[in-house]
């Protein structure tokens, strides 16, 4: 981490708070990964279906941006916590999490690799784009060229969560969030990941 704040030129705490170890504490699949890395052993995001969705999740309406100058031009900014499972939808939009292509209606940013964000050296492709491959389906020694299309679009979904869907989605965020009680949390959420493996 260190040397990654050193070639970027950012604090380490600035670093920190890209990654999940924030929530290691409050998250109990994340303190498993921050231990694991803290060890040497490689994660992939696909061995651990309670701590990583296997594709990428999103608001269109965050990714529309603010108005702001810089998010005109980049897109409203990705957020690490639509990765977690217990993460469905956006409070402030009050929209279900969108995961797939607009376009070509498959899992968006998908990728045949244990990556977070595929395709990083893709410099052409706006970050507000899919980056899926439009031949992903074809068995190919290369990738095919990046899908392209805008994710900043009208929700997919048709019906929007229900006050009570909402309201557990602002529970859930709030045990998320530094600050607050981290017993409770860590039960909470141990409990819940048991009760999702017995459905």
């Amino acid at each position: 981490m260190k040397n990654f704040a050193a070639t970027t030129r950012l604090d380490p705490r600035e670093v920190r708070a890209m990654t999940l170890e924030p929530l290691a504490s409050r998250y109990p699949p994340a303190a498993r990964s921050v231990a694991n890395v803290r060890a040497g052993k490689v994660y992939s995001m696909h061995t651990d279906g309670s701590l990583s969705a296997t594709t990428a999740r999103y608001c269109p309406r965050c990714l529309a941006g603010d108005g702001s100058d810089i998010q005109n031009a980049h897109g409203g900014p990705w957020q690490i916590l639509w990765r977690l499972p217990v993460v469905f939808a956006c409070p402030l939009h009050e929209v279900f999490l969108e995961h797939l292509c607009p376009h070509y209606h498959k899992p968006v940013n998908s990728s045949s690799r244990a990556q977070l964000f595929p395709r990083p050296a893709a410099s052409e492709v706006h970050p507000a784009h899919c980056r899926s491959s439009t031949d992903q389906d074809i068995p190919t020694s290369r990738p095919g060229a990046p899908c392209g299309a805008r994710l900043a679009h009208h929700p997919l979904h048709h019906h929007r969560p229900g006050p009570a869907l909402l309201a557990l989605q602002h529970k859930i965020l709030r045990l998320l969030r530094p600050g607050g009680p981290k017993q409770p949390a860590q039960q909470y959420f141990t409990e819940l990941i048991l009760l999702a493996g017995l459905s």
